[in-house]
């Protein structure tokens, strides 16, 4: 059996359908334990959680989650993974939005936002937030802090519609170490318009979101001067599934996936990381590298 890396479990699962034998394969014992082997990652794999954006906006006259559906599906692999599956504590985290370093962020857009550890199981609720955002796509970030705590952060982005021609983001941040939410903005050298209900990928501190028109955009939230970068992405962008996640040697990855294959790309870097993409004032030019192609 062929072992899909992260990259490509993390595409195939962000969809919303799987095929019976599919399923099958993937919560047996036996590919649990090809998989742990073959990518050789030293944690206990639970299960997989899928995200469901479809019912993430919650608008009237919008699509509506059918009550045997779970708004926090867990495909699991393990007998722990069962527990968790049938303890009801998935009911109350309600939809799972994004994950960072082993810690998950749940919830119910526009109000209810919670952390929570699967192993430890202990959950934390954010205060509300301060701003209302129509449609939103938001990032998590768990990183560990000089006194050995581990702090984390949470941003919303407001995702203007694609026919307003506007070059700011405005962006809404929680931190654990002040408990509250900052407000601010962030200047574009392009028209940009971030794509809604989307989670945003961290790599060395950058947050990278998918943005319209096959654009990635990429800015430094500690960075004072409040610029955002727009980049292209390699092909076009109509596939039936792309993700943005980082690669083995700390780059942005970008992998699309449809009915006729599968390929993944390396954003490169320059010799100063990504300094260079805020030092202009027109659209990055970047060179993106194929690295795996797949035909089906």
């Amino acid at each position: 059996m062929q072992y899909p890396s992260p990259i490509a479990t993390r595409i195939y699962f962000e969809g919303h359908y799987v095929s019976k034998r599919r399923l099958h394969l993937t919560c047996s014992s036996s590919f649990r334990h090809g998989y742990l082997r073959r990518w050789r990652v030293d944690f206990n794999l639970l299960g997989f959680f899928v995200c469901n954006s479809l019912y993430l906006g919650g608008s009237e006259g919008g699509a509506r989650r059918p009550c045997s559906e779970p708004a926090l599906p867990l495909l699991s692999t393990s007998r722990e993974g069962d527990y968790m599956k049938f303890s009801g504590i998935l009911k109350l985290l309600g939809y799972l939005i994004d994950s960072s370093n082993g810690l998950l962020l749940c919830g119910r857009h526009p109000k209810a936002y919670y952390v929570w550890d699967p192993v430890t199981k202990q959950q934390h609720k954010l205060p509300c937030p301060r701003v209302y955002f129509k449609e939103l796509c938001m990032a998590f970030i768990v990183e560990n802090s000089p006194d050995d705590d581990i702090s984390n952060r949470v941003d919303r982005a407001k995702c203007e519609s694609r026919f307003n021609e506007i070059n700011i983001v405005t962006i809404e941040t929680f931190s654990s170490k002040t408990s509250t939410w900052s407000y601010s903005k962030l200047k574009c050298s392009s028209i940009i318009s971030l794509s809604p209900w989307t989670s945003g990928t961290v790599i060395g501190g950058f947050i990278h979101r998918h943005a319209a028109q096959g654009n990635v955009a990429i800015y430094d939230p500690d960075n004072q001067e409040n610029h955002v970068a727009l980049v292209k992405l390699p092909g076009t962008f109509d596939f039936d599934e792309q993700v943005l996640e980082e690669s083995s040697d700390g780059c942005l990855q970008y992998g699309w996936s449809c009915k006729s294959g599968q390929e993944i790309w390396v954003l490169e870097k320059d010799l100063c990381g990504y300094t260079s993409l805020f030092s202009s004032d027109k659209q990055s030019n970047v060179n993106w590298s194929l690295r795996y192609k797949l035909n089906f």
